[in-house]
């Protein structure tokens, strides 16, 4: 059936919704090819039925032209869900993080890539304007300036408002949170509620 793989692709970014999978490159070729085939089937469909079109109009070529033509349409829409999802991601990583994770970088295709890297250098450069603020800081406020956290991997010594501390693996701290949430957003660290 026609756009049933393109459906697949946008369940597969639902089902994602919150991490980033391997790119599905198979299942993007897939569609891509059936986007031709339904190209060139409408292409020959319509022609076929300008040369007959002078002398009866025929419901039935109206209608396959038609069906051809909405199956091209969902499977472009389909495969422009699939990407706008990966992209906001990467995006989200971009300005969170400052970086798509490491452990992420390899479900990235080549173009994804290049746009993380081209779209970090984008707001290095924009965030270079502000000196003293942190546009990679969450937008909630916090609720209470000190948290505690879990040490999940090996930090060392940081050095806070009230002093040194060092973060060794499986540790547990009650901090300020300005101190220690770039850490937790790179992973190192994981806020208890």
């Amino acid at each position: 059936m026609y756009a049933d793989q393109a459906a697949k692709l946008v369940k597969e970014a639902k089902r994602t919704e919150n991490i980033l999978p391997e790119y599905n490159t198979e299942l993007v070729r897939d569609v891509q090819r059936e986007i031709r085939t339904l190209h060139h089937n409408t292409t020959v469909l319509l022609r076929q039925y300008d040369i007959r079109n002078s002398t009866e109009n025929d419901p039935g070529a109206t209608a396959a032209i038609l069906i051809h033509h909405r199956s091209l349409e969902r499977n472009k829409r389909c495969l422009l869900a699939y990407h706008y999802h990966r992209l906001k991601k990467i995006k989200e990583y971009c300005w969170e993080l400052g970086h798509v994770p490491q452990e992420l970088i390899t479900n990235l295709s080549a173009l994804e890539m290049d746009f993380s890297t081209d779209y970090q250098s984008i707001i290095n450069d924009y965030s270079s304007n502000f000196t003293g603020i942190d546009l990679s800081s969450s937008l909630d406020p916090p609720k209470d300036p000190y948290i505690e956290v879990r040490v999940l991997k090996d930090c060392g010594e940081i050095y806070t408002e009230n002093g040194l501390v060092t973060l060794s693996k499986n540790s547990q701290h009650y901090l300020r949170r300005t101190d220690v949430e770039h850490l937790i957003n790179e992973g190192y660290l994981k806020h208890i509620k």
